[in-house]
């Protein structure tokens, strides 16, 4: 028995200390040369108000990251969705981070209370080399 516990003990050092790679990227190709992880959430605020919060990580540092535009969709009563605002980052420049690895921006749109929105949102880098965009929506939420 203890001859066996023994070797037991032995076979889990020796496994332990093999190196185990667990890094995804190792084996496929990364999705984008500018993002490493993006996030984009809608939150209801109460009174009509939705907040839109996007967190985009770059690969590297960035002369510009954040959000390019941000599309509001409003629920029509026939159930479908239409654009009802579009924040630009040239109209609301606090959508981008200057000099930066990390873009963590929001913006609020005031609703009306009772109804559902969602975003579209460009999360945008920009470096010396060029610059990408990528679109995700956010969850719905009721204002």
């Amino acid at each position: 028995m203890k001859k066996r516990i023994l070797s037991l003990f032995c076979a889990l050092i020796v496994v332990m200390g093999l190196p185990v790679n667990v890094c995804a990227s190792d084996v496929t190709p990364r999705a984008s040369d500018y993002f490493s992880c993006t996030s984009v959430r809608a939150y209801a605020m109460g009174n009509g108000k939705v907040l839109i919060e996007i967190d985009v990580d770059a690969t590297d540092m960035m002369d510009e990251v954040g959000a390019s535009k941000v599309f509001i969709f409003e629920q029509q009563s026939d159930g479908s969705y239409e654009i009802v605002f579009i924040f630009r980052k040239e109209a609301y420049p606090s959508m981008i981070v200057e000099d930066s690895f990390f873009g963590y921006v929001d913006v609020t749109y005031q609703g009306t209370p009772g109804t559902k929105y969602y975003a579209l949102v460009g999360c945008y880098a920009k470096d010396s080399n060029g610059s990408e965009t990528l679109f995700f929506d956010t969850n719905i939420v009721t204002a």
